[in-house]
């Protein structure tokens, strides 16, 4: 990354009114200032500083916020401005091509991680990929979940699978 320096709002409920985000070229690495909403100090309640810490992607940054404050992931994006506008979804045989395709690719951390996200949207995975909390793999997440951001959740387990069923663009 480089090459100019950003620094936008982080409009996440609570936190808006103060809370900045952006990149410094001096310390080559994204950064985020949150005041709670009301706050009369000069120091921001949280200061993730490239100079301790390198963030050198915006999701780094959106990891540590959705980590200190227990905001919704999707609200946290959202309020950085970096959640796609226009989403659009894999079907399952994408999804499990895609798998495939990773296992080919190494064994590194990143590469398992991406392979277990994928698995977990299929119901394959007895953990969440984000907070690690258990989940039945009779069990997945859909798209059409919604959730308000004080929930602290973006998935929640649905009613099991029927046995001996796959997951179809239908489910």
């Amino acid at each position: 990354m480089g090459g100019y320096q950003l620094h936008d709002a982080v409009d996440l409920p609570g936190w808006e009114h103060q809370s900045i985000w952006g990149w410094d070229e001096g310390t080559g690495s994204f950064y985020a200032q949150l005041w709670r909403n009301g706050s009369t100090s000069d120091a921001p309640e949280i200061w993730l500083t490239g100079a301790l810490k390198p963030y050198p992607w915006p999701g780094c940054i959106a990891l540590e916020i959705v980590e200190h404050t227990q905001a919704d992931t999707l609200a946290v994006v959202q309020a950085m401005g970096i959640a796609h506008p226009d989403p659009t979804l894999r079907t399952a045989d994408e999804v499990m091509q895609r798998a495939e395709e990773l296992r080919k690719l190494g064994d590194s951390g990143y590469i398992r991680g991406q392979h277990h996200a994928l698995a977990w949207t299929q119901g394959l995975a007895e953990f969440t990929p984000g907070t690690r909390t258990e989940w039945r793999r009779d069990r997945w997440p859909t798209p059409e979940l919604r959730f308000p951001p004080s929930s602290g959740q973006v998935f929640k387990q649905l009613s099991p699978r029927p046995s001996g069923t796959a997951r179809n663009e239908q489910d």
